[in-house]
């Protein structure tokens, strides 16, 4: 018998598939592929098409144990959820890959409308197979970049490049002239803060992709003063007010009452953790390696304290801080004197939460009540946070207000009012002075002296010695003075204002949503087809106008969709031949 002919492609497909199926998890650190083949864009064809997801073994379903019927706290608190019995959905880390795909492929279609207008098409001048070797050079360019990063920058950019199209000029090179002409356009057309977004997307393809013509843009002072004049348009920013003492209170009441349901203790505890630990709700999800630390010889109360490690943080701005854990610590004792973090701890262990790499430390759930894989949104875990208090019977108007970055802000804000120095509060908040960073660095320990000031205020507030949410003549009401006047707030949040970030991509804010129909618009004219593996054409969709993810119809009924969601005014149909599929529903589309 003659031998067979053997699809290069496909055998080494079917490797990649056997390799990834061979462990847990398909993700991997940035810094554990430095050097090696990158699978993001492996194998992709000459010609423009749906890009091939990378073969990933489905998540295999985790027994979690029975539990109790609960409640979904949404605002109202009224929606039912049930302890689910098994995990299900894809990972999140898996997710985040995903994500990351799609990035590369909107810089993929940005790039090849003009290559030689970029530092990666001028390096690949000649080659043959162009767009596969660029798709191939990006994924190793924008290693240590979070996906969100990726899809932010690259909005702006598709749509001026839509705009260039239609007014029949070439879009690269970048002419300072011509962006100054579409930043006119969209002076009255697009939300405030388009124009600021489209500066910082030349800057990105300035610095990391060496387009040609920006840096002159970026000088421009008319383009830089059109963005900054709608940008003075946009709504007054208000920051999130923090919880007041009985609401804190009141969650640490809910975690230790035992005939609380279980999945509203679960969530009081995670969003005290977030309060007691200074963390930003994309910390808490990252937030492994729990454990409590407890003094010996102490049986009259309980002390200690509760600490853990983030895997991935938004101030992780250098690669170095990106293969670093950052250690949070927070005391047990809150304002109530009760062992909040030790019933917590033991609830998640009866209830048999999943821990490790890759799994949020609060999960979302789905519509039939189940545990997933990947964390809720913001939004989500702000309204079920507001629900919770609802339940407390605070103030519905004082709740409104209320978003996951109260949270962080609780305590920050206590110390502020109590008068801790101010340097003592940066380390609270895991901010650090660039002067004093190898100070840190060798006295391994640095925050425990903050943390220890930061209890001083928790026993002021236990002993009613200190009221934080008095009017400032109320703050000690056994002092005829306050201690020293420093300025209240949080800590300064040293982040670059421009640039090119090297964090992560905000995930903590809960109105962080940008003019996403039009970037969608832009992408179906100019980019290339790109739909995940096994995505039929023929079937309805529904897209969802505030989260934009597309839902597939169940039947010709078309009640529901195939995850079982109740088609609403919410959703809105999409034509069958749109071409790029993302995000899409994780059940209407299940990862084969």
């Amino acid at each position: 018998m003659g031998d067979v002919p053997v699809d290069a492609a496909a055998l080494d497909a079917h490797l990649s598939f056997c390799i990834r199926s061979s462990h847990q998890s398909s993700f991997r650190p940035t810094w554990e592929t430095v050097g090696e083949p990158t699978n993001l864009v492996f194998r992709l064809p000459a010609a423009r098409g749906p890009l091939p997801l990378i073969a990933v073994p489905r998540a295999e379903a985790a027994s979690s144990g029975s539990g109790s019927q609960a409640k979904r706290p949404g605002v109202s608190g009224d929606s039912p959820l049930k302890m689910a019995k098994h995990w299900h959905g894809i990972s999140w880390e898996y997710k985040l890959e995903r994500e990351l795909v799609a990035g590369i492929r909107k810089w993929g279609v940005i790039i090849m409308h003009s290559p030689l207008s970029f530092g990666i098409g001028r390096r690949l001048r000649g080659e043959q197979r162009l767009e596969p070797l660029i798709l191939e050079s990006l994924g190793h360019i924008f290693a240590g970049k979070a996906a969100g990063t990726l899809h932010q920058r690259a909005g702006p950019m598709l749509r001026y490049i839509r705009w260039s199209v239609q007014a029949d000029v070439d879009p690269f090179p970048l002419e300072e002239g011509q962006v100054y002409e579409f930043c006119k356009s969209c002076e009255f057309s697009s939300a405030p803060t388009f124009l600021r977004s489209f500066i910082v997307s030349i800057s990105f393809a300035v610095h990391v992709l060496g387009v040609t013509g920006g840096a002159d843009c970026l000088i421009s002072g008319r383009v830089i003063g059109i963005a900054r004049l709608t940008y003075l348009a946009k709504r007054k920013k208000t920051r999130r007010p923090p919880l007041t003492v009985a609401m804190v209170a009141f969650l640490e009441n809910l975690v230790c009452d035992p005939t609380a349901r279980a999945i509203d203790r679960i969530c009081a505890g995670f969003f005290l953790c977030l309060v007691f630990m200074r963390a930003r709700f994309s910390d808490g999800m990252n937030l492994g390696n729990l454990q409590l630390d407890t003094p010996s010889g102490l049986a009259t109360e309980v002390a200690g304290y509760l600490e853990g490690e983030v895997l991935r943080s938004k101030t992780s701005f250098t690669t170095e801080r990106k293969t670093m854990l950052l250690p949070m610590v927070c005391p047990r004792l809150g304002v109530t004197g009760l062992d909040w973090a030790g019933v917590w701890m033991k609830l998640r262990e009866v209830h048999k939460m999943p821990t490790g790499s890759g799994v949020p430390l609060l999960p979302g759930t789905g519509a039939s009540g189940e545990w997933l894989l990947v964390p809720p949104s913001a939004t989500v875990a702000a309204s079920w946070l507001k629900g919770i208090l609802s339940k407390g019977g605070f103030d519905h108007g004082a709740l409104a207000k209320l978003g996951t970055h109260s949270c962080k802000c609780t305590t920050l804000s206590w110390c502020g009012k109590f008068g801790i120095d101010q340097a003592v509060r940066r380390t609270l908040g895991y901010h650090t002075d660039r002067a004093a960073a190898m100070v840190i660095l060798y006295s391994r320990d640095e925050i425990s002296s903050a943390v220890r000031a930061l209890e001083r205020v928790l026993v002021e507030i236990r002993e009613d010695r200190f009221r934080p949410d008095a009017t400032r003549s109320g703050h000690f009401p056994c002092e005829v003075a306050a201690p020293s006047a420093e300025t209240e707030g949080d800590p300064p949040d040293y982040e670059s204002n421009g640039g090119v970030s090297e964090s992560e991509d905000s995930q903590d804010e809960e109105d962080n949503v940008g003019d996403l129909g039009a970037e969608e618009r832009a992408l179906e004219e100019i980019g290339a087809p790109w739909r995940p593996q096994g995505a039929a054409s023929d079937r309805r969709m529904f897209r969802h106008k505030l989260s934009r993810i597309i839902h597939f119809v169940a039947d010709e009924a078309g009640a529901t969709f195939a995850c079982g969601t109740k088609i609403s005014s919410n959703y809105v149909e999409m034509d069958s031949g749109v071409s790029f599929l993302h995000p899409l529903c994780k059940k209407c589309h299940p990862v084969r």
